[in-house]
């Protein structure tokens, strides 16, 4: 073990994965705050929120269709799915522009990232391509969570899923 002594090589492997956690400062709260401000987080949320809107929409028809059991929506359960769906927005919209929730985010990202980190980061986001890349990232993050809806939603509505599905519930509706 080229003239190594184990012990010798157990404290140099030690050394080398503690050495940069512990040369890893605390990231700044000035920061984080920085990196919040160039990554767009208001504008990241205005986005998801509207990218949620049909969601909602959807998720309100569905609700009224459950509830009466019907096929399709008459005039006035279509202005009440509207109601709801936009009850839904606006609440989900309250939540998420509550300060509170800025100031979760930051203490996650002050709690996850290193100040080293942050401060790269920080670089990195300070680029045209840095900024370009974070407006990009929203749009994936979107698409891939559409996707999953969609695979989910498919997913659901084989015959496959309901057989199993009607087999969980008889076999739980059982006396």
């Amino acid at each position: 073990m080229l003239g190594i002594k184990p012990l010798n090589f157990v404290l140099l492997l030690t050394s080398v994965f503690i050495t940069p956690t512990a040369i890893a400062t605390p990231a700044k709260a000035s920061s984080v705050e920085h990196l919040l401000q160039l990554s767009e987080v208001d504008v990241v949320i205005q986005s998801t929120l509207a990218e949620l809107h049909p969601h909602f929409e959807a998720e309100s028809e569905s609700i009224i269709l459950r509830i009466t059991g019907s096929d399709q929506l008459d005039a006035q359960q279509l202005i009440a799915s509207q109601e709801i769906a936009q009850l839904l927005f606006d609440t989900t919209k309250q939540i998420m522009t509550q300060p509170q929730v800025k100031l979760k985010i930051k203490d996650i990202m002050q709690t996850v990232y290193t100040e080293e980190e942050v401060q790269a980061y920080i670089k990195f986001l300070s680029t045209p391509e840095g900024q370009s890349i974070n407006r990009k990232e929203t749009e994936i993050v979107n698409q891939m969570q559409n996707y999953f809806q969609s695979l989910a939603e498919n997913s659901f509505h084989t015959a496959n899923f309901e057989q199993k599905l009607e087999g969980v519930v008889t076999r739980l509706m059982q006396p």
